[in-house]
């Protein structure tokens, strides 16, 4: 009954947003614009020497096209990383790509559907693959020059195919547990999720060059009534000159079901290079912008989480 109470009370939460959100709501609100075609490209390395021996960079690209009443965004993540300690023999700690694709119909100035594609593979998640499938509704709750926020409410489907390795269970820490028969007992290799999707987010611009973003969401398995999974997104970036910017993203990933001997919790602390090409018509704003990307790739190591 307890996540069910979570899922009422995060429901509520976006009940009230939206309500106030038409509470403030003018007659003069300005029309979406009709045109725009844009791209970003992502770099972000590390590379430490001496007692502690590492290499971890990251690269993401992104398009986003928006023509009429459609808006069309795809995305791509990938990192890797290797490293060491003393004289040890460095190894690989991070391996995954993480890739969406999102398109949004406007019904409104504040209204609009969607329908989301995700893929990840993730080696030390012990996904092997997992695909995402989330169609729903977002409304614009604020629209502004300085602030803007937007609520979204759908379902989820998720489709994972573990690593064979990560897929037995364990008695103890180091201790495989094992079947009647003597075999080692394990997961399935394949595993299929429904879950209701609940997602909230925002940007405030303190100035023309400074911006701070935030994304949360929470997704309520309707298989599992005691599983449930809490993403959050944060990125705080400065223009530096053209379409140059730098960036310090955050991003934890809350799975209370991981795969065995792996953590609940991961999060990601990083600084990104942002490059940018924007080619806009002369139109008014958009009030009904996309919801941002993840700012960074997924956390290096950790549990298996969206």
């Amino acid at each position: 009954m307890i996540p069910r109470a979570r899922f009422t009370s995060a429901a509520a939460a976006v009940a009230l947003a939206l309500r106030a959100g038409v509470a403030a709501a003018d007659d003069d609100v300005p029309a979406p614009r009709r045109d725009v075609t844009a791209a970003q490209l992502t770099l972000g390395a590390s590379l430490q020497g001496g007692n502690t021996r590492q290499v971890f960079g990251t690269v993401s690209g992104a398009v986003e096209r928006r023509f009429g009443d459609n808006q069309l965004r795809a995305q791509t993540i990938a990192n890797f990383g290797r490293g060491a300690a003393g004289g040890e023999a460095p190894r690989e700690l991070a391996r995954n790509v993480w890739s969406r694709a999102r398109y949004e119909r406007f019904l409104g100035d504040r209204f609009a559907t969607f329908l989301l594609l995700q893929h990840r593979y993730d080696r030390y998640q012990g996904l092997d693959f997992r695909g995402n499938l989330d169609p729903g509704v977002k409304y614009l709750v604020f629209d502004g020059d300085a602030l803007e926020a937007w609520v979204e409410a759908g379902y989820d489907l998720q489709h994972d195919v573990r690593r064979p390795s990560d897929t037995v269970v364990y008695r103890d820490a180091d201790t495989p547990k094992l079947l009647p028969s003597g075999d080692v007992e394990r997961l399935p290799r394949t595993y299929t999720d429904h879950s209701s999707r609940l997602s909230a987010g925002g940007r405030y611009a303190f100035n023309k060059t400074v911006s701070v973003a935030l994304g949360v969401e929470y997704l309520q398995s309707f298989r599992e009534d005691d599983r449930y999974r809490i993403n959050v997104d944060s990125l705080l970036a400065a223009n530096l000159f053209g379409g140059v910017s730098a960036g310090v993203a955050f991003v934890a990933r809350y799975d209370n079901a991981p795969l065995p001997g792996k953590r609940e919790l991961d999060t990601a602390m990083m600084g990104n290079l942002v490059l940018a090409l924007d080619s806009r018509s002369s139109a008014p704003k958009p009030s009904c912008p996309a919801t941002p990307p993840c700012p960074t790739c997924p956390p290096p190591a950790g549990p298996g989480s969206r």
